[in-house]
């Protein structure tokens, strides 16, 4: 009859017990260091499309947020804009008064014009050179179309009514606000009243689409929480349960191997005490 040494079911069992006790310490490791509970595709094959799509829904609202952060700025860029054109208008219109008087000479008149004419210039350079994203948002040209829902492909539009001379007064060259005679500053100042409510309301354009576009932003916000936290829930380890996880493999681990390390240590003596068995038979 044949004695099997190292094939007893106790030893089998406890290498059995040893490999599946290496592969899952193995695994609590892995997703210790990578803060992920799916590794492989093999970790959860039936909520990789499901964390797939979560984080391309994730990725796009992400993308949408930054379109409507972006035109934010556009619009503070033109609102910012449009507050220095009104602030040279009304220093234009306080000018035009001054001018109007009867008590100012034709050299006083020059003077002040010389003042009309660098805040014109400053008007015309702030409706050409105001820049962001490499689009003149007071020009007259503004019409943009940006994504702001990837869900449902929604657009926002954001058109602007111009703030040039041209667009603010209907005179190009600034020449309605010359203030050289006593008429002509008379008319310089419903000139400049005009421009100050053309401003206006373009400055009301602006806030209604801050304002629109800020409640997108946040409802983005709200809704990227709720996919960024159901995506966590799929995706991320739990420490806690897999610090418990490794240190009971680890356990696990230890068991197996002192079995084994007891079937060696038996195994041995056994066969020490056959050998001293034959070699006394044999004497």
């Amino acid at each position: 009859m044949s004695i099997s040494i190292n094939n007893s079911s106790t030893v089998l069992m406890a290498r059995q017990a040893l490999e599946q006790s290496n592969a899952a310490w193995s695994k609590s490791l892995q997703r210790l260091a990578t803060g992920s509970k799916i590794v492989t595709a093999g970790d959860a094959p039936g909520m990789i499309s499901f964390a797939m799509r979560l984080a391309s829904q994730i990725s796009g609202m992400t993308a949408a947020k930054q379109n409507a952060n972006d035109a934010l700025s556009l619009l503070q860029v033109a609102d910012a804009a449009l507050q220095e054109s009104a602030d040279a208008f009304q220093q234009i219109r306080d000018l035009a008064v001054d001018a109007s008087t009867d008590t100012k000479t034709s050299s006083d008149r020059a003077a002040l014009q010389e003042e009309v004419e660098g805040l014109v210039a400053e008007i015309s350079r702030l409706a050409s050179d105001t820049t962001i994203f490499s689009q003149t948002p007071l020009d007259g040209t503004l019409n943009l179309n940006m994504m702001v829902d990837p869900n449902t492909g929604q657009t926002f539009n954001i058109t602007l009514g111009g703030a040039t001379l041209d667009d603010l007064i209907g005179d190009a060259t600034g020449s309605a606000l010359a203030v050289s005679t006593s008429a002509g500053a008379d008319a310089a100042v419903d000139v400049a009243d005009t421009a100050l409510d053309s401003i206006s309301m373009l400055r009301s354009t602006v806030g209604a689409l801050q304002n629109r576009l800020q409640s997108i932003v946040d409802t983005l916000d709200a809704t990227s929480l709720g996919y960024t936290q159901a995506y966590s829930r799929v995706v991320d380890s739990d420490i806690a349960e897999e610090s418990a996880n490794a240190t009971n493999q680890s356990i696990r681990q230890q068991a197996s191997m002192a079995i084994l390390a007891q079937a060696n240590l038996q195994a041995q003596s056994l066969l020490k005490l056959l050998t001293l068995s034959t070699i006394g038979a044999n004497a």
